[in-house]
């Protein structure tokens, strides 16, 4: 039964990569200051007579109020040119949405609340900044297999760009799950884990809150690329602020003891 299984994911933090070349890339340098961390988009409602994603902009403010410094668009704001034009400079990118994707002729897209992006529109020479790129949404994984390339997905394309690490689905989750899957991941991802530990145990954790639910409902949320931790920008601003103070203070100490000794 459910209950009694026992997964490889009880035992290994799991992920995948599109070439040795590929997982060998060295992780991309962000820059330092704290508001470049975390943007989000969740269109909740879609122009294209694609279902509504209830909830998906709650999720989304669930993770970002975890980051002090982050930006969300929800609703008629997560539109296609917003995300081309602010993602970029943002070190973790997450995206809740429908994608559309098959195994033969159908180019991979992702939907925005005005319209799709498709994969051919990705420009290689337009490098992100981005550290690692969430895709909540179904089969962004999934794409036509091309002969010495692999399977050209859309998780494929924004590697293309430069993003080492994206955490991307297999097939058709039910939202709750993903959306449920998705807020355990960073939990465990701001607490200090890797990528692969923090989906390891994402997973794991909603099978003990589930435990009757089948692989179906949370095996199809993957790991592609590099999987180390990442650095905390909290942190950095804690320490760049301290730094700051004290620079400030030292400054007004010694300017008062010149007056004084004068």
């Amino acid at each position: 039964s459910a209950n009694n299984a026992h997964y490889l994911l009880n035992d290994y933090a799991i992920s995948y990569t599109y070439s040795g070349q590929f997982l060998l890339k060295k992780q991309k340098e962000t820059k330092f200051w704290p508001n470049q961390t975390f943007v989000g988009f969740a269109p909740v409602n879609f122009k294209n007579q694609l279902n509504s994603l209830k909830s998906s902009d709650m999720s989304l403010g669930n993770v970002a109020q975890n980051y002090w410094f982050s930006d969300t668009f929800t609703g008629n704001v997560a539109t296609k040119n917003n995300f081309l034009q602010v993602a970029k400079n943002h070190k973790i990118v997450q995206i809740f949405t429908h994608a559309f994707a098959d195994s033969v002729d159908n180019e991979p897209k992702i939907y925005f609340a005005d319209q799709a992006l498709k994969i051919s529109e990705l420009n290689a020479e337009d490098q992100f900044n981005t550290q690692l790129l969430v895709l909540s949404a179904c089969k962004t994984g999934v794409g036509k297999l091309a002969k010495g390339e692999g399977v050209l997905s859309l998780a494929r394309g924004f590697s293309m760009l430069g993003i080492p690490a994206t955490i991307t689905s297999l097939w058709s989750v039910e939202d709750k799950s993903t959306y449920q899957l998705t807020e355990l991941f960073y939990k465990y991802l701001i607490d200090g884990q890797s990528k692969d530990e923090s989906l390891k145990n994402a997973k794991l954790e909603f099978l003990k809150l589930h435990p009757n639910s089948s692989p179906s409902d949370w095996a199809g949320m993957v790991l592609v690329g590099e999987s180390s931790k990442m650095t905390n920008n909290n942190y950095q601003f804690l320490i760049f602020g301290g730094l700051s103070l004290a620079v400030v203070f030292g400054g007004i100490l010694y300017f008062d003891r010149r007056r004084n000794a004068a």
